[in-house]
């Protein structure tokens, strides 16, 4: 090896050498806070549902406002007018009118789409407030946790709100569990269970979804209707909705049902059409509401009809 080369081997070795000494000095003897650069990336991405995934959801954390979605929102997320209780329920008497969403009607047929069994699930309840139409009305089970909190959120960004009454089915096909309206329940034990799980959480909603109708039940239409009559609370049920979606949850199946309840409104001038809080049923509502536009139906919050029936 000549001069020249052997010199230039020795100069690399050399340089680096130094390059290492001065590494391990900085590494060894430099402040940490200014060796390491303060670099923050702002991405757009939901940090608050990821907090929800990792360390539970915060009920009483809001969802994010309008303003700071990462990507245009389509809907009205404006908050109700009457968020909180106005009055106390033995003082309500019109919780219809107090607590439904303001919606101002075009006059075209009428398509309301209810969202039961809301709640439950504590990230698909998050995702479905960031996703969907406020024209949707969400019913809570009153199984759900942390229910007077979530139901403050919902209201908060736009939405008005049911809630489930639990009817047991005649073959107990469905266990209406602790909470649940059972054959052979008195007025009195039906008013009571009524008052401690629904009144007595003193949250505002508007009316109730019975997920069954029980013709051998007297008793219950005697409680709803005294309910009625009292506070201005409405009971829906299968019989005066379009159709109850309750299995087959496919793409295809909830799209046709969706195009045979506008199909509906088109013929009759309203249609209800009920589905179960459900991952898929949220996605396809979210997408088809979203990018649908059909001039011949308005989608509109329940108590839009509820209003005009009475």
């Amino acid at each position: 090896m000549n001069k020249k080369k052997k010199f230039f081997v020795l100069l690399v070795l050399m340089l680096l050498l130094s390059y290492m000494s001065v590494l391990f000095v900085l590494v060894r003897f430099y402040p940490q806070e200014r060796w390491i650069p303060k670099i923050i990336l702002t991405l757009p991405f939901d940090v608050q549902k990821e907090n929800n995934r990792q360390y539970g959801v915060k009920p009483d954390t809001q969802p994010t406002k309008k303003d700071e979605v990462p990507f245009n929102v389509l809907f009205d997320t404006v908050p109700l007018d009457a968020v909180d209780m106005v009055r106390p329920w033995h003082l309500e008497k019109n919780a219809v009118k107090t607590y439904s969403k303001t919606f101002v009607s075009s006059g075209l047929p009428k398509m309301s789409i209810v969202l039961t069994n809301v709640g439950l699930n504590d990230e698909l309840f998050w995702n479905a407030i960031y996703k969907l139409s406020t024209s949707i009305t969400l019913s809570f089970s009153p199984y759900s946790m942390d229910l007077p909190e979530k139901i403050n959120a919902v209201r908060q960004n736009g939405f008005e709100n049911m809630l489930d009454i639990v009817v047991q089915s005649e073959n107990a096909y469905q266990n209406a569990g602790a909470l649940g309206i059972k054959d052979g329940d008195s007025v009195q034990q039906i008013q009571q269970l009524i008052q401690n799980h629904y009144l007595d959480i003193n949250v505002p909603f508007i009316g109730f979804w019975a997920n069954k109708i029980n013709q051998n039940n007297p008793e219950f239409k005697l409680v709803s209707d005294s309910f009625f009559d009292d506070y201005g609370l409405f009971t829906l049920n299968d019989a005066d909705v379009y159709h109850v979606v309750e299995t087959d949850f496919f793409e295809s199946s909830i799209l046709k049902r969706l195009q045979e309840a506008q199909k509906n409104a088109k013929e009759k001038g309203a249609s209800i059409i009920v589905f179960p809080m459900h991952p898929l049923v949220v996605e396809v509502l979210a997408e088809w509401m979203n990018m649908r536009f059909n001039p011949e139906v308005e989608f509109v919050p329940l108590s839009v009809i509820i209003k005009e029936d009475l």
